[in-house]
C-alpha cells in the first residue's frame, strides 16, 4: 500500500515536471504578444488618434491624411473596457496560469468561461462598429476605404462568432460527432 502511493506521487511529480518543460517560452509568448498589442492599441487610440492615418509621400509630412472619424470617439470607452478585460486575462495568463498550470484545473475551466464571455462581448463591439456611423473620416474618394473596413469588420464579427460559439459548444460538452453516432 505505501509503495503504491509513492509511485503515485511519483507519478505526479513526473506529471508536473512533464508539464513545466512543455509550458517553456513558447506557452508565453503569445499572451506576452497579445498583451503588448492591447497596450499599444490602448496608447495609440486614446492618445494619439490623429496619428492613425495614410502617409501619402514619405518626402512630405505635410501629406499625412488622418482616418479616424470623429465619430470613432463614441466607440472608446467600449473598446477600452474589452481591451482592459482581455489584458487582464492575458497578464492572468502570463502570471498566475503560468506559474501554476498544474495546480489550477478548476481556475482553466474558470478562465475559459471568461474567455468565451470576452469572445462575445468582443462580438458585440464589432457589431457596434459595423453598424455605427462612420469610422474613417474624408470625401468621396473614402468612400471605398470606409466600404472595405465594414466589410472586414463584418468578416471578424463573423470569426469572433463562430469562434465563441465553438468553445461555448465545447464548454457546454457538445459533441456533434457523437449525437450523429448515437442516432445511428
Amino acid at each position: 500500500m505505501l509503495q503504491d502511493s509513492n509511485a503515485q506521487a511519483s507519478w505526479q511529480a513526473r506529471a508536473v515536471n512533464t508539464d513545466r518543460a512543455r509550458m517553456g517560452v513558447g506557452y508565453l509568448a503569445g499572451p506576452a504578444a497579445a498583451s503588448g498589442a492591447l497596450v499599444g492599441a490602448i496608447i495609440l487610440f486614446n492618445f494619439f488618434p490623429q496619428q492613425v492615418g495614410i502617409l501619402v509621400s514619405a518626402d512630405d509630412p505635410s501629406s499625412f491624411v488622418p482616418l479616424l472619424a470623429p465619430e470613432f470617439r463614441v466607440h472608446l470607452p467600449w473598446l477600452n473596457l474589452w481591451w482592459g478585460l482581455a489584458l487582464a486575462m492575458n497578464l492572468v495568463d502570463l502570471t498566475v496560469t503560468g506559474a501554476l498550470r498544474h495546480e489550477l484545473g478548476t481556475w482553466q475551466v474558470t478562465k475559459r468561461w471568461i474567455d468565451v464571455g470576452l469572445s462575445f462581448f468582443c462580438a458585440l463591439i464589432l457589431f457596434r462598429l459595423l453598424i455605427g456611423g462612420p469610422i474613417v473620416q474624408g470625401e468621396q474618394s473614402v468612400a471605398f476605404l470606409t466600404a472595405f473596413v465594414k466589410f472586414v469588420l463584418a468578416l471578424a464579427l463573423m470569426l469572433v462568432t463562430l469562434a465563441a460559439s465553438s468553445k461555448l459548444c465545447h464548454l457546454l460538452g457538445y459533441r456533434p460527432t457523437e449525437t450523429r453516432l448515437k442516432r445511428a
